[in-house]
């Protein structure tokens, strides 16, 4: 029996089965970024769309509750030290909003931890490998107006313990307002598929399959599907 780790719950597939759904298989494996109910037609009746949002993106909420509890932080504090709004962390930890990576960069250097280790736990491995084939855990970033989904990542190094740049694949979804956000440190992001709409403070550019850019965190920027959907390579450096 093989088996299969298709977010987050171990499936078991016969030889058969594994002949016969082949290709279904290969379908679904092949694109750890696909639509959710792709993924549960793979599982059909094991699967639950809302549970997997649930189980995947409360462990962002926890950890930030944690540890902001552990270093003894009122979300007064926080928010003081974040200039962050009481509410907005609130609705963070309560999962009412799902924040963008920009935020929780700004409440990771608040709690002096890392952005990996709040969205992924504490790395304990020297490297790292991911296959093609592997099922990662996927998480999701909201738009702090209007709610609307702007984005979903898998993260590419989550058992590397101290590390200081953070890999992601990351599918893109066109947003709907302009929400610029600033932070320490540096990105560098290349277009895998669909075209890429990067604003930096008032400047637009637009990248294709294969283009890339490097900038400075602290400008003020902003990167979404300039229509549809596209999906990039991202890796981001805290500083």
């Amino acid at each position: 029996m093989y088996k299969f780790q298709v977010l987050g719950k171990i499936i078991g597939v016969t030889h058969e089965d594994n002949l016969k759904n082949g290709e279904m298989m290969h379908n679904t494996l092949s694109d750890p970024l696909m639509d959710v109910e792709h993924d549960v037609d793979f599982a059909e009746g094991l699967i639950d769309e809302s549970e997997i949002i649930q189980e995947q993106e409360c462990s962002l909420s926890q950890r930030i509750k944690k540890i902001r509890e552990e270093k003894q932080f009122t979300l007064q504090k926080l928010a003081e030290a974040t200039g962050f709004e009481q509410q907005l962390l609130e609705d963070i930890e309560q999962e009412v909003f799902f924040p963008p990576l920009g935020t929780v960069i700004k409440i990771s250097k608040a709690l002096n931890s890392s952005l990996g280790t709040l969205v992924h736990g504490e790395g304990k491995t020297s490297y790292a490998v991911t296959r093609k084939q592997s099922q990662q855990q996927i998480f999701r970033s909201t738009s702090s107006t209007a709610r609307t989904q702007l984005y979903r990542y898998m993260g590419l190094a989550s058992t590397v313990q101290g590390r200081h740049m953070e890999p992601l694949l990351v599918q893109l979804d066109e947003a709907q307002a302009v929400e610029l956000s600033s932070h320490e440190g540096e990105e560098f992001i290349y277009v895998l598929e669909g075209e890429v709409l990067v604003s930096l403070d008032d400047e637009k550019i637009t990248l294709a399959p294969g283009d890339s850019i490097y900038y400075q965190s602290q400008t003020p920027h902003q990167i979404t599907a300039k229509s549809g959907r596209a999906k990039i390579l991202a890796v981001i450096y805290e500083g």
